[in-house]
């Protein structure tokens, strides 16, 4: 009896390979018997199959096999990005309430093997939640400074709403950040503790640090805009001339977080493209996929932004630059960051499309510490905390400032 074509014989071990994969019952060299048959079937069509493959009909096993289960995965990952399946759960590190004042809350990260006695207090932006910290198990910012024997704490400044819209910077300065401070030296006895910022979660930082230096032993920014000339079109649409703040104000007085998330969108309008693109080629990568979808989930939960802080950090900070300037009113008064004489870390992203380094690295011209250090990370604003490059060099930096002393070599 004449053999049949090789294409079909490769088409039904195909076929039985996927059987076997979605039924689980046939034994993998079965696969490999289908296929090496028709391989080896008919002479004058094996000049079809790859040389590499032809002295070794079984490397023609692993080949289709492969490309099987690799359209398998990419198929199943697909159907989850497409349709929001099995999403994956984001801040999942086990913590506790410590403190709250109004929508600010204040956690404490369990954990059995604090090492250092200084606190670290985490603090994040007002445009987003701080789930960035603890995104996922594997890149998770807080689990690296737990593991690295750190007592962590985090300032999850909450949803605001209309409540919220007469925050002012003192708010954050004077208040919920000295209270959350005050909590943890209550609970440790600890009379210091170390403040680290992330975006305007930095400026923030920095306004308390000068506010009450003998409250921080030491002070890390990061992605923290300072000179706010060097901010690009998100701080140039509300400069001198253009809208005033309350124009982007909604009916709870506040910036609504789709005109925050639009104005993002706008730094980089190709971006959401360009990671499509890179999702489609990775598609079978599960650590890939998950972290994409991770990063995706945090981006979208974009929060409204206090209107009156909005419009304290518009007409001093973009307008009159008053951090490079010196005097930046809080409250009643003006807050100087030459009055800073913590050690300082600044930490800056080369590829930060919404906080330049030109924006962030003056903040060491402008501070009274003694000891001072910039560290440029080749990555993205949010890359800078939460990719493989964060673990391998922020969060090592980070680790060796807040352990090394002032004066010894890191």
């Amino acid at each position: 009896m004449t053999a049949a074509p090789l294409w079909r014989q490769l088409f039904d071990a195909v076929e039985q390979r996927v059987a076997a994969s979605a039924e689980g019952v046939v034994a993998s060299d079965r696969f490999a018997d289908a296929v090496t048959t028709a391989t080896r079937a008919t002479a004058p069509a094996a000049r079809l199959i790859p040389t590499a493959l032809a002295p070794d009909p079984r490397r023609a096993v692993a080949w289709v096999g492969g490309q099987i289960d690799r359209t398998l995965h990419r198929t199943r990952n697909g159907v989850k990005v497409l349709t929001g399946f099995d999403e994956p759960e984001l801040a999942t590190t086990p913590r506790e309430v410590l403190w709250e004042c109004d929508r600010a809350r204040l956690y404490r990260y369990h954990s059995a093997q604090r090492r250092h006695p200084t606190p670290v207090v985490l603090a994040m932006s007002l445009v987003s939640t701080p789930k960035v910290f603890d995104l996922r198990p594997n890149t998770s910012f807080v689990a690296y400074l737990l593991q690295a024997g750190f007592d962590v704490y985090l300032l999850d400044w909450g949803i605001a709403d209309h409540r919220d819209a007469g925050n002012h910077l003192d708010t954050y300065v004077d208040h919920y950040l000295p209270g959350a401070v005050a909590a943890i030296t209550g609970l440790t006895g600890a009379e210091q503790v170390d403040v680290v910022g992330y975006c305007f979660g930095g400026v923030l930082a920095l306004l308390y640090a000068a506010s009450q230096p003998e409250r921080v032993r030491r002070l890390t920014v990061m992605a923290a805009p300072v000179d706010w000339r060097h901010m690009g079109p998100l701080a140039a649409m509300t400069r001198h001339g253009r809208l005033e703040p309350e124009e982007l104000f909604d009916h709870t007085g506040n910036v609504p977080a789709e005109v925050i998330k639009t104005g993002f969108t706008m730094l980089q309008p190709t971006a959401q493209v360009a990671g499509y693109a890179s999702l489609l080629q990775h598609l079978d990568n599960d650590a890939f996929v998950e972290q994409f979808r991770a990063v995706g989930a945090w981006v979208d939960e974009h929060v409204p932004f206090p209107g009156a802080c909005f419009a304290d950090l518009t007409r001093a900070l973009v307008r009159d630059n008053t951090l490079v300037n010196g005097a930046t009113p809080v409250g009643d008064r003006t807050v100087d960051l030459a009055d800073i004489t913590s050690p300082l870390l600044c930490v800056v992203a080369d590829n930060d499309h919404i906080c330049p380094p030109s924006a962030a690295t003056p903040v060491v011209g402008l501070v009274s510490s003694d000891t001072t250090r910039v560290v440029s990370i080749p990555a993205g604003h949010i890359g800078l905390i939460i990719s493989r490059t964060a673990s391998r060099i922020t969060l090592p930096a980070l680790v060796d400032w807040l352990t090394t002393e002032p004066g010894e070599a890191s």
